[in-house]
């Protein structure tokens, strides 16, 4: 992402100042933070709670997608011998291969 014009990021911080004219420095403080960042375009990184909150929920769809995919594939499979499960093999194939890559390392690490 290029760099905001300087313009635009000593504008928001102009603003953030006259909007917080009465309020305590911390205050000031977070407003111009904020505001900069903001201008900038700037988005912080989660907090090591946060991801490790969002990797368990990642993993947990994900697994259970696999397991449900699954499960389908074989009812699918003995209900309709016939007709092969096209639509279930992929899902399954999809989702196992995305959850197999979220722990595999990538080949270019230094």
């Amino acid at each position: 992402m290029p760099p905001a014009p300087q313009g635009n990021v000593a504008t928001a911080v102009a603003d953030a100042v006259t909007a917080t004219a009465g309020e305590s420095d911390t205050v000031k403080s977070a407003a111009v933070s904020a505001a900069a960042g903001a201008a900038a375009g700037a988005v912080p990184a989660p907090s090591s709670r946060t991801a490790n909150i969002l990797w368990m929920i990642l993993v947990c769809v994900l697994g259970a997608v696999v397991l449900a995919s699954a499960v389908s594939g074989v009812v699918y499979a003995l209900a309709n011998k016939a007709a092969p499960p096209d639509v279930v093999l992929t899902i399954f194939t999809t989702s196992f291969s995305g959850l197999i890559g979220l722990f595999v390392k990538p080949p270019a690490t230094s």
